[in-house]
């Protein structure tokens, strides 16, 4: 009995360092974030020296930090503190996110404002607000202790809000109600006007799509099965705006199998658009663990003759690996001579820009300039 209670003691113990060690761990998140935020130059310039070439209307010039927080370094950090889970890191964020508006509204609130094309800097600033909301409502979705059909709903509700905002007309004030914003100031921003898509790509259910994928998927590919590419028309629906939303948020999602999933339901479109197909697949290969296997996929699927719509759609893919097993199936394809016009020039369109691709190998260009003349002859 003692060794049992003495080994349950240690157990404890154990788990206990582990958590005060992932606490630990998460509070430098904080602290990092702090430091990417405020940096500690206090040199100022013209807030016009961030203009560019772009044209900005102002009314008068005034002076913003000459340092200003980078997008591309605050996105990670607040996709880490999302990812963790740890509600206990809530009060640290929005007392960052607090000191964060305080920054924005006396430096590119009134460029945001004026501006239907804000400049690029005040853009990344706005989208650092739209981070900080995306991760204040990750903490608090999942404190909420839904079960999985209840996150799943939540989920569809919100993708709708989203689709409504960007898709429907006249929709976009009301929509917002949906996006479960918390800052108020945040929300007079949004409310002034119509607002693009976020130039850093993070979402709320990012960490707990994992908890949900089966269901995502199952209700997408009724959908894909039964859509009349005839009907299915220019704009997008609903359905294919989910599609699009998961494959830029789902990128580094930690389960191959939903990765896989996503790419069969992108294949299936039976609209076969090249900038759909392409841009989807663009937002899959940012994981590199899933690339190669992407690639596998695509060039497997190029051979399918039952399905010429997934075929289509495969070539359309391939257009973002320059290797020389992709220009090998190219060949074999158009000998076999078994191709429609849409596949041929999907595969022309790819040799042409071959040339200018600096990641392509030498014997790679030439192989497929050498194709190009033939399918030109």
């Amino acid at each position: 009995m003692k060794i049992l209670k003495y080994f349950s003691c240690f157990i404890f113990l154990l788990v206990e360092a582990c958590f005060i060690n992932a606490q630990t761990n998460n509070r430098q998140f904080l602290d990092s974030l702090k430091v990417s935020l405020f940096p500690d130059s206090k040199d100022s310039v013209k807030v016009s020296a961030f203009f560019s070439h772009e044209k900005q209307e102002m009314d008068s010039i005034y002076f913003v930090r000459k340092v200003q927080p980078d997008l591309d370094i605050v996105l990670p950090l607040l996709k880490k503190i999302a990812y963790s889970k740890d509600i206990s890191l809530f009060r640290g964020v929005i007392n960052l996110y607090e000191k964060q508006q305080s920054f924005f509204k006396k430096e590119w609130e009134v460029v945001h404002r004026n501006n239907i094309y804000a400049c690029e800097a005040a853009n990344k600033q706005f989208s650092i607000l739209e981070a900080f909301e995306e991760t204040i409502h990750s903490l608090n979705f999942g404190n909420m202790g839904l079960d999985k059909d209840a996150k799943f709903a939540y989920y569809k509700k919100y993708v709708q809000s989203q689709y409504s905002y960007y898709h429907v007309p006249g929709a976009w004030s009301k929509a917002l109600k949906g996006w479960h914003i918390y800052s108020p100031y945040y929300m007079m921003l949004r409310e002034n006007r119509w607002v693009g898509p976020p130039l850093g790509i993070f979402s709320f259910i990012e960490p707990y799509v994992d908890d949900i994928d089966d269901l995502i998927v199952d209700e997408l590919k009724i959908y894909f099965d039964n859509i009349d590419s005839v009907k299915a028309g220019n704009k997008p629906s609903l359905e294919q705006f989910e599609l699009d939303y998961l494959c830029g948020i789902i990128s580094l999602s930690r389960i191959a199998t939903f990765n896989e999933k996503l790419l069969n339901l992108v294949l299936s479109d039976k609209r076969n658009k090249p900038a759909y197909i392409r841009g989807r697949i663009m937002h899959l290969i940012n994981n590199p663990s899933y690339k190669e296997h992407i690639k596998y996929i695509l060039l497997k699927k190029t051979i399918d003759n039952d399905n010429k719509i997934v075929r289509l759609n495969a070539l359309y893919g391939l257009i973002f690996f320059h290797d020389e097993d992709v220009i090998s199936q190219y060949q074999k394809l158009l000998s076999n001579n078994n191709i429609g016009d849409l596949e041929k020039q999907a595969i022309e369109s790819h040799l042409l820009i071959l040339d200018k691709q600096l990641n392509a190998a030498d014997e790679v260009k030439e192989l497929g300039s050498r194709l190009l003349k033939q399918v030109k002859n």
